[in-house]
């Protein structure tokens, strides 16, 4: 395996360890020369389901805007902004404390439109 330039071995007493060699891997798995994204699933499919229930609750539709917002905030400060942040592809709502009552939920629409087109993109 030493041979094909892909691996590196060492000998420490009895035993023999292996490893990559990185300028060797890095063509293969690296086409556009940029890393992987990392998307933690469990992660991010938790807080879109809390997103969901959120959207889908019994009492949204004959809510005020503002009323709406204010539910809003409260699921996203209960965890579900850290959970889309660390969970997804890209940076996502960033500034979602700065929006002052009713323009948090376009901002919202618009952050989560580009998270999804973010996990579209990977394929």
């Amino acid at each position: 395996m030493a041979d094909s330039g892909f691996l590196v071995s060492q000998v420490e007493g009895r035993h023999r360890y292996y490893s990559l060699v990185p300028d060797a891997w890095r063509p293969l798995f690296l086409v556009h020369a940029r890393p992987p994204l990392w998307i933690a699933w469990p992660v991010l499919f938790a807080a879109l389901e809390q997103v969901w229930a959120f959207i889908e609750a019994p009492e949204r539709p004959g809510q005020s805007p503002l009323a709406q917002a204010s539910a809003l905030r409260r699921i996203l400060h209960d965890g579900v902004a850290d959970g889309l942040a660390r969970g997804g592809p890209s940076a996502v709502l960033q500034g979602w404390e700065r929006q002052a009552g009713e323009s948090l939920l376009p901002y919202f629409v618009g952050e989560l439109r580009a998270l999804i087109d973010a996990v579209h993109r990977l394929g």
